[in-house]
């Protein structure tokens, strides 16, 4: 399978520093070329990180970033879907136009939350405000990032006040991710028998087998189970008193 990377964050995006990538050209660049795009323009500008697996880098400048517009992001993705099998577009963590584009041209949406109570707030209105627009519940995914921090929440807490299972969680290994940062390896591919790096190997695989929907069902329902053993379990305990 052929995969393409897109780094929409465009001000401050590192998806080539964190590949030990040195492009010499990015996304503000293919734009020049925008009235030419074709699969030989488009070779120009990705960057080989493996043979399977291209990147198009953020602008290196911040104030580049105002050359790229939605449309010009429209007609890079619609290439792009007819020359790779799957394509990933991470945005800057914002709800403007640029991000909505990406929305709107996406199959699925994966939402990284975190066990605080601000990242929670913040997911709880995107959720609110994605509902407001029309975006399917079903096209949307979220993901609970570094868990069994001790000062974080419970995984129960956080769903809770956002009426919405995570289809995953993933353990917080902050020593790994670091080294992993400063080394430009992935850890998936430089440590990937690590608990972190299987648990994103199983949330692949959930997305690949499209089976989503299933396993948000599964979630939801244990979920009420749970509640509603916990209320069950109250109401006994007050009527033997």
């Amino acid at each position: 399978n052929k995969i393409a990377i897109v780094d929409c964050n465009l001000q401050f995006g590192d998806i080539a520093m964190l590949m030990n990538l040195s492009p010499k050209a990015s996304i503000a660049d293919m734009v020049t070329d925008i009235e030419h795009l074709d699969e030989r323009v488009l070779s120009r500008y990705m960057v080989n990180y493996r043979d399977n697996i291209h990147i198009l880098p953020a602008p290196f400048q911040p104030e580049k970033a105002e050359s790229v517009t939605s449309q010009h992001v429209i007609s890079i993705l619609d290439l792009l879907k007819k020359n790779y099998d799957y394509i990933i577009v991470d945005t800057a963590p914002v709800l403007n136009d640029m991000t909505l584009t990406v929305m709107d041209l996406s199959d699925l949406l994966l939402l990284l939350s975190a066990p605080d109570i601000t990242t929670t707030k913040n997911i709880k209105l995107t959720l609110e405000t994605l509902n407001t627009l029309g975006y399917d519940n079903d096209k949307i995914m979220l993901i609970l990032n570094r868990v069994n921090s001790k000062s974080g929440l419970k995984v129960e807490e956080i769903e809770e006040s956002l009426k919405r299972a995570f289809a995953a969680t993933l353990t917080k290994d902050g020593e790994m991710v670091i080294t992993s940062i400063n080394r430009g390896v992935p850890f998936v591919v430089s440590n990937s028998n690590a608990l972190l790096s299987r648990e994103i190997f199983s949330l692949a695989k959930v997305i690949l087998s499209g089976n989503i929907e299933e396993l948000l069902n599964k979630k939801n329902e244990m979920q009420s189970k749970s509640l509603f053993s916990s209320f069950k379990s109250m109401f006994t305990k007050s009527a033997s008193r």
